[in-house]
């Protein structure tokens, strides 16, 4: 499995929009061959966002960049109000632990 990360800076006064097309983006990224699932991470102090995408494979990512949902995932893309650079990396997972909690639409966590 890999996870390809996005670090993204984002003015504060574009948050809430760089928030929503993420959110918007997510479901033209799940129709990627090989694609697991998305995390948006929101700065507590700072000004970069994280997207986390997990793949079982990284030929499945790579696959997807050369595919048609790629263009269309990244058309509508506009500036984030920041000054530093966009930066993607891409690791593999050599171990995890612990349990995956998944949000369900409409139930409250503690």
């Amino acid at each position: 499995m890999i996870v390809v990360m996005h670090r993204i800076p984002v003015a504060s006064d574009s948050a809430e929009a760089f928030a929503e097309r993420s959110r918007d983006r997510a479901s033209t990224i799940a129709s990627g061959p090989g694609f697991l699932r998305t995390e948006i991470l929101r700065p507590l102090q700072g000004a970069h966002y994280i997207i986390k995408t997990y793949w079982r494979t990284h030929e499945g990512f790579a696959r997807w960049t050369r595919g048609e949902s790629f263009p269309r995932a990244y058309a509508h893309r506009s500036p984030t109000g920041g000054s530093d650079p966009y930066a993607l990396e891409i690791y593999e997972v050599v171990q995890e632990h612990g349990v995956l909690l998944l949000p369900v639409r409409g139930v409250d966590w503690p």
